[in-house]
């Protein structure tokens, strides 16, 4: 895939963007030249070599959060976004500790036709089963690397 090296100074308000490489030895370049402590170089893929306007449309995700160890809903939120961004096969996955509570966050894009309760039924059953999982690997002595490979396994099985 072809990609862009985006060199950019400063820190969160002052954060900018220098300048745009299609050549990461460049970009680097650049940097290793200047006088600035401030500089990186950022790699990114070009998206629109491969799409067609087209194809591109609004749809609508779902984001679902629950305590892994007791099953209570935190949040549960839908967003429009374009198709571009995010691909209908994709779960984006995490889970983290917040204030004592172990939470798992799911993400993914309404499939076409599918309303929000039904949405919301399929995601809080496969944050149930993955809750289940993880409470199972955790009660067995898996730390978080060894559970990360099992959601990584799981949802790359899944596409």
């Amino acid at each position: 895939m072809d990609k862009v090296y985006i060199v950019t100074s400063g820190y969160y308000s002052d954060y900018s963007i220098e300048r745009v490489f299609l050549d990461k030895e460049k970009a680097e370049k650049y940097v290793s030249v200047s006088h600035r402590n401030d500089l990186s170089v950022e790699e990114y893929d070009i998206t629109d070599l491969n799409v067609e306007l087209e194809n591109i449309k609004n749809v609508k995700e779902i984001t679902y959060q629950c305590e892994i160890r007791t099953g209570k809903e935190i949040d549960i939120s839908f967003d429009d976004i374009n198709s571009i961004d995010f691909e209908i096969s994709t779960y984006v996955y995490e889970y983290y500790y917040n204030n004592n509570e172990l939470t798992l966050s799911l993400t993914r894009q309404l499939r076409e036709n599918e309303t929000e309760n039904q949405a919301t039924e399929r995601i809080m059953k496969i944050a149930q089963d993955i809750s289940a999982e993880i409470r199972y690997e955790l009660s067995n002595g898996a730390n978080i690397d060894e559970i990360n490979k099992m959601l990584e396994v799981k949802f790359n099985d899944e596409k």
